[in-house]
């Protein structure tokens, strides 16, 4: 694990992420037969957050002048903020908090700059090798 490190931003709470190393993951369904499932190789490594994103990192964004929409993630019905997983946020929420990301870390148009994970190494990922229905089952 390592944290993303960004001090010269006040309150930044230094966001962990975890490596992810290659690997196979069989997507699809599996309740009726194994034809529906198909086998995606993930060819490289890459780091995917420990956590969602928290409202310490999107408010500690927003403080330094980054143009992320703050309607985007707001706390409803006093649920709080802190440590919690950001919430209403869109798609293009992330792609705007990640391109500020990128821009604070000097990785803009870097092959290496933080994204969003493609939905095979979302799965691969939340499996951990499970094949299970759902990703929380046990390995077999």
């Amino acid at each position: 694990m390592f944290g993303i490190a960004l001090p010269d931003v006040t309150g930044w709470p230094r966001p962990e992420m975890v490596l992810i190393l290659p690997g196979q993951v069989r997507m699809g369904m599996s309740e009726y037969s194994h034809l529906y499932r198909t086998e995606v190789r993930i060819e490289h490594s890459f780091a995917l957050g420990k956590c969602p994103v928290t409202f310490a990192e999107w408010d500690a964004a927003v403080a330094t002048g980054a143009k992320l929409p703050w309607q985007g993630a707001f706390d409803i019905r006093g649920w709080g903020r802190g440590r919690r997983p950001v919430i209403c946020v869109r798609s293009v929420d992330a792609q705007a908090d990640l391109a500020w990301l990128n821009d604070k870390l000097g990785l803009t148009g870097q092959p290496d700059s933080y994204r969003l994970p493609s939905e095979a190494e979302r799965e691969y990922a939340c499996r951990a090798g499970s094949e299970g229905k759902w990703s929380f089952e046990p390995r077999i």
